[in-house]
């Protein structure tokens, strides 16, 4: 039987099974974030193929997710990749600020465009008239 993910959880991948994102502790999420703000692309994908459910890690100190991490970083290939694993670029911190600012406010100006592009693309297929 197939899983049907509810409409208002758009940052859950669609690739996974709901009942198969394994819980993960404080110290596995630090770590998690930490290797995402160093930009260490083939560390993040190993820990996220060991421990999915850390693509909804969040820092404890702002609330930042790896989507904010990588975009202070300027680390482009990262999101994408945690885009590609369905963590929304317009994700919001508990203070309201997105990744799209965080890369702002850390100058790092490529990231930026490339998030503000995939916010618009997002935006597009929302508004886009069905398919015939």
């Amino acid at each position: 039987a197939h899983r049907v993910l509810p409409f208002f959880a758009p940052e859950a991948s669609l690739s996974r099974s709901v009942s198969s994102a394994a819980m993960h502790s404080p110290e596995e999420a630090k770590a998690f974030l930490v290797a995402v703000q160093s930009a260490e692309l083939s560390e993040v994908r190993r820990k996220l193929a060991t421990n999915p459910s850390l693509l909804h890690a969040r820092s404890t100190s702002k609330g930042y997710t790896a989507m904010h991490y990588a975009a202070m970083a300027g680390a482009t290939p990262l999101v994408d990749l945690l885009h590609e694993q369905g963590l929304s670029v317009t994700v919001e911190s508990p203070a309201g600020v997105t990744p799209l600012q965080a890369a702002l406010e850390y100058k790092r100006l490529p990231t930026a465009r490339h998030i503000q592009g995939l916010r618009d693309a997002a935006k597009g297929r929302q508004g886009a008239p069905p398919a015939r």
